[in-house]
């Protein structure tokens, strides 16, 4: 049950940081109706879901707080890394994705 209520915990740190992050961001392409954009998104949002979650569930499973403070700032280090690369790599794969002519152009 405490692993399962960690995973849990995990995963919502990871959906209200990518809801923070990414969140008028997506409600400004909604307004515009651009939908290249969603898949970086929502692939962003799974990813910190996924580092979360597990950094919560592995957090519960030790049950050592020098070992869940280890945990979270690798995860939150990841997390940061994730955010600030989602925006640029991630749209352009998605644009690549979309349009073979864009293949390769930054």
């Amino acid at each position: 049950m405490y692993r399962r209520i960690g995973l849990l915990n995990g995963l919502l740190i990871g959906l209200a940081l990518a809801v923070g992050a990414w969140g008028a961001d997506a409600l400004f392409w909604a307004a515009i109706q651009g939908w290249v954009v969603y898949p970086s998104l929502l692939a962003g949002g799974l990813l910190l879901m996924g580092l979360g979650g597990l950094t919560g569930w592995l957090t519960a499973r030790f049950n050592r707080a020098w070992v869940g403070l280890l945990l979270w700032l690798i995860a939150a280090l990841l997390m940061m890394r994730l955010i600030g690369h989602i925006p640029y790599e991630g749209r352009t794969w998605t644009v690549w994705l979309a349009d073979r002519r864009a293949w390769g152009l930054p």
